[in-house]
């Protein structure tokens, strides 16, 4: 058996509400713990505008490099039972990809959870995991023509070291153009 240590430490009857479990980042900081931290505003949810209640947000304490949540603070309308769903993973040793990968019921002040578990998801992409997601996509929108994918895969190569998305994405309209000139020679002779 394995113990499991989660502080409930505060649920505090405010308007607005505030809870927390495991540690935040000023105790995260005191005892040198490495952390990354992920925020999601509640006031881009669409319960919580319908409801007049978007204000507040849900900040997610994990391990560098992993999903492991090590604390949780809540903060807005209906906090604790946002935060019921992180102890549970907390317990069960379930990280943010679980969460993540877990159906949420359209509008629900739930879906800040999954969306803070996004927004850690879009941290940890690299730039040439964007670079050929991008690629990838224009292919299948048809953009790339027959035979894009192979040529994703090159462009994800060539732009691993890209500065920003935005130069993938012109490196990859670039080959593809050049792609498409070579195909009309060969058509053409």
């Amino acid at each position: 058996m394995r113990d499991f240590v989660a502080d409930w430490d505060s649920l505090t009857r405010t308007d607005p509400e505030v809870a927390r479990v495991g540690i935040n980042e000023q105790e995260a900081t005191e005892q040198q713990i490495p952390h990354t931290v992920t925020r999601y505003d509640i006031d881009e949810l669409d319960r919580a505008i319908a409801d007049e209640e978007a204000h507040g947000f849900v900040k997610v304490l994990t391990r560098p490099g992993t999903d492991q949540i090590l604390g949780v603070t809540c903060v807005g309308e209906h906090a604790a039972d946002l935060l019921a769903e992180f102890v549970l993973a907390m317990k069960h040793g379930l990280g943010l990809n679980k969460i993540l990968s877990t159906t949420h019921i359209y509008p629900t002040m739930a879906e800040a959870n999954r969306y803070a578990a996004g927004a850690w998801k879009r941290s940890t992409v690299t730039r040439g995991q964007w670079a050929f997601l991008e690629a990838f996509h224009a292919w299948r929108r048809g953009a790339g023509g027959v035979g894009s994918g192979i040529h994703a895969l090159e462009i994800t190569r060539a732009c691993a070291s890209a500065d920003t998305r935005t130069a993938a994405v012109r490196r990859y309209a670039r080959m593809d153009v050049q792609r498409r000139r070579s195909s009309r020679m060969i058509a053409c002779s």
